[in-house]
């Protein structure tokens, strides 16, 4: 097997030339989970194997995990240390961290599933955290960065087969692989970006429809009444377009008009805070 081996990242790396750090800092920069119920965690020998068959990804050792491929890293006074490399794709540097026992409280526990039979994540579930390195953080949630971030963990879901979800913090979901694997792998090849997962809507008490997750992206949340509301799981649906459009135009800081799916005339509004876009008929 041949690994292909870059420096770690510093922090000060080119590549942040090119983050729009206008956007706001991501509250959530854990990336994802990688989560197995049954089987053993992929090992560096088989995330080497993963490497060498998909171009522009290479491996960076962030540890001392390369032992036995690298004899000079050499891990001899850690045994049982958790693997902890990095992976490069375009140019772009992400960290893959196995989660040990200690770290069991990164794991959200309650969940949203999507294709999965988990509602709660059981504590016998292993896992290894996806998540950007250091120097693309602050520019995390911006769609080239999130696209080839979202492509890796595709890829990874799809190389491995032991992995049977995967765990998205920002809107508290759990995701089957195979829904994750076709979701991701269509916002690839169409550019429409997959709400379902990465972005939740669920009705509320209050007799309206939220979303969780979309502040990851925008810095703001959807509110769409009851009433303009059709079903949330429908690909071309109202809270699907307007995720959709929102991702790609970015937050809402004054009212827009725009036509639904439907037809009908609605006005998008910053709430007083900045922090809800309210869905309104015009």
């Amino acid at each position: 097997m041949s690994l292909s081996v870059f420096p770690a990242s510093t922090g000060d790396d080119t590549i942040a030339s090119s983050v729009d750090l206008t956007r706001d800092v991501p509250e959530h920069t854990g990336g994802l989970f990688l989560a197995i119920g049954q089987g053993q965690l992929p090992d560096i020998e088989t995330i080497g194997a993963f490497a060498a068959a998909h171009g522009q990804t290479f491996l960076s050792p962030m540890s001392d995990a390369f032992e036995g491929l690298y004899p000079s890293v050499g891990n001899e006074e850690f045994p049982g240390r958790p693997l902890s490399i990095q992976i490069m794709r375009n140019g772009l540097t992400f960290d893959l961290i196995e989660i040990s026992d200690q770290r069991d409280g990164y794991i959200p526990t309650q969940l949203r599933s999507y294709d999965c039979e988990w509602a709660n994540v059981a504590p016998q579930v292993k896992a290894m955290q996806l998540r950007p390195g250091k120097h693309i953080q602050a520019g995390a949630n911006s769609l080239p960065i999130m696209r080839c971030f979202m492509e890796l963990a595709r890829d990874l879901v799809q190389f491995f087969e032991s992995i049977d979800a995967v765990i998205w913090p920002p809107a508290s979901s759990v995701i089957g692989r195979r829904y994750f694997d076709s979701s991701i792998s269509a916002w690839l090849a169409d550019g429409n970006f997959p709400p379902l997962g990465l972005v939740a809507v669920e009705a509320t008490p209050a007799g309206h429809f939220e979303s969780y997750g979309l502040v990851y992206f925008i810095g703001q949340e959807l509110q769409i009444s009851t009433d303009l509301m059709d079903d949330p799981a429908a690909p071309n649906g109202l809270s699907a377009r307007l995720i959709n459009q929102l991702i790609l135009g970015g937050a809402v800081t004054q009212p827009q008009a725009i036509v639904a799916p439907n037809g009908n005339r609605l006005t998008l509004t910053p709430s007083a805070n900045g922090r809800c876009i309210e869905v309104r008929p015009s």
